[in-house]
């Protein structure tokens, strides 16, 4: 393998949408940042029918006719599935081999140049750094990035240290609440003590699902930031376009997610506090009333008329 350590390899998930696996690999392969593509195919499923085989089968196919014109793409092949964490975990090691940032894409997912150079800043300097192109909320700021505490994780990039600390995750297995605490009072300040004892209980009762299941690997890197103390850093308009319900292939069928105009709320020059309490469930956590009652208060001022 050529050495990368100067660049980011891209790591694809694949299983059964060959050609929008394919039409993933034509987006990357042309990136001038690019150090390796590497394509990983899980191996197929206990429960898989024949179309699903069939599927994989031609996602492998045209994987390796893709590397065999490109020296720059490597094909894992997986004999067995283990489940979503599993392969990602076997994916992500060998994106690490040769270089000390990974981009993690799904076949379902588009990102542009800038997505990936954005992403490819997750550079390890000692300390774990994660970051994510995806928002589902526009923003009238254009350039720059901003910080969340909530990620939606569609194209994440991240460094050696946080993948190390990823595996420590797994490895003990157990969600601390008071972790979840400290990360929340970071989101939300001194405001909002219902919601953060709501939001404590809820998250630390997922995130610890999340671990014992196998395909919920985005809450695990989640967890894996609060551990870190850190937060993710994101564009201030999405950099990612999810193609899933143009292909669902046997998947559980999701609606398009169209990108909203919303207004929002800015703490200092990098922080929508807007975004963090949606993608935190607040309104879920809190109920109607509650909810719309004190963010009457709490941004009355604030927000852009």
């Amino acid at each position: 393998m050529p050495n990368t350590q100067d660049r980011a390899n891209v790591v694809l998930l694949a299983y059964r949408r060959p050609e929008m696996m394919l039409r993933r690999c034509q987006e990357v392969i042309a990136w001038p940042g690019l150090g390796q593509l590497i394509v990983s195919i899980d191996g197929v499923s206990r429960q898989a029918s024949d179309d699903e085989k069939l599927w994989r089968s031609e996602s492998l196919k045209l994987a390796k006719e893709f590397a065999m014109s490109n020296p720059g793409v490597a094909v894992l092949d997986h004999p067995k599935n283990s489940g979503l964490t599993d392969h990602v975990v076997r994916a992500l090691t060998a994106g690490f081999e040769n270089s000390n940032a990974v981009i993690l894409l799904e076949e379902d997912v588009s990102i542009t140049f800038q997505g990936l150079d954005f992403l490819a800043q997750t550079v390890d300097q000692g300390t774990p750094s994660a970051s994510t192109a995806y928002s589902r909320a526009t923003h009238p700021v254009k350039c720059g990035s901003r910080k969340t505490f909530f990620p939606e994780q569609w194209g994440v990039g991240m460094n050696r240290s946080f993948f190390e600390a990823f595996g420590r995750v797994l490895k003990y297995g157990k969600v601390d609440s008071v972790v979840v605490e400290a990360h929340l009072k970071k989101a939300l300040g001194k405001g909002f003590p219902s919601l953060r004892r709501r939001a404590i209980k809820y998250w630390t009762t997922l995130l610890q699902s999340a671990l014992q299941v196998e395909n919920h690997t985005d809450a695990i890197f989640h967890y894996t930031a609060m551990v870190c103390g850190i937060h993710y850093a994101t564009p201030w308009r999405s950099a990612v376009v999810d193609e899933g319900p143009q292909d669902n292939r046997g998947l559980n069928p999701r609606g398009k997610r169209p990108l909203r105009n919303l207004r929002h709320s800015y703490v200092g020059a990098d922080f929508c506090k807007r975004c963090e309490l949606r993608n935190m469930h607040a309104k879920a956590l809190l109920g109607p009333y509650y909810w719309y009652s004190r963010l009457y208060a709490h941004f009355r001022g604030i927000w852009p008329k």
